[in-house]
């Protein structure tokens, strides 16, 4: 696959990634307001929480899905797939898909990322950024794994709390600010124009398992 295939392929990905991630900011904002109406009925608080949380967690879990025996799209598969191309991801190629306006917050981002008048992002960046998504995901991933998607007998492990809920989708937006910088030349769309899988929009209520 040459290097214009690759970046098409992961501006794909990238949307479903971002699509994913603008569901989660949705639904954020509904338990925040659905908390509010319901306040001063601890039982009702309780649940609504619980939901959040699990809802929350299976996405970001699916975020951080790296099982290549999945045929998933995942951030950590877009990341091991950008750390091992990283001749797809020149400052050139950046550059073409950006409009005049946003050029010289490319360049900017370049010199951030790579240096001052790199050509090109090294693998080393984009593999410190999928480690530090990696280690804020991984308490959802094990409590996903072993006492959400399964009752495992054999661990036990705390929910995440409302701070690494918070860290995670912070660590998020950064993340796909900058690949939306390398792979369009552009900031995040407002609203991302993924295609819908199994046909269904998410709500707190059927939130995907992955």
């Amino acid at each position: 696959m040459d290097e214009q295939s690759k970046r098409r392929k992961w501006r794909r990905w990238l949307a479903l990634v971002t699509s994913e991630w603008q569901h989660l900011q949705e639904e954020r904002q509904l338990y925040a307001e659905l908390r509010e109406h319901i306040a001063g009925k601890s039982e009702w608080v309780v649940w609504i929480d619980t939901l959040y949380l699990i809802g929350v967690s299976l996405a970001i879990r699916r975020l951080a899905d790296a099982n290549p025996r999945h045929r998933t799209v995942s951030l950590v598969k877009l990341l091991r797939e950008m750390e091992m191309h990283p001749n797809c991801l020149s400052r050139r190629s950046a550059l073409q898909q950006a409009k005049p306006t946003q050029r010289a917050k490319v360049h900017l981002l370049f010199d951030q990322l790579a240096g001052e008048g790199a050509t090109s992002v090294s693998p080393v960046t984009i593999r410190r950024m999928r480690e530090e998504f990696e280690q804020l995901t991984a308490p959802f991933r094990a409590w996903v794994d072993h006492c959400v998607a399964h009752h495992d007998l054999a661990v036990s492990l705390p929910a995440p709390d409302r701070t690494q809920v918070e860290e995670a989708l912070v660590k998020l937006q950064r993340i796909l600010e900058t690949l939306w910088m390398l792979l369009c030349g552009g900031d995040v769309p407002e609203q991302c124009c993924a295609p819908q899988q199994h046909g269904s929009k998410k709500t707190l209520l059927n939130s995907r398992g992955g």
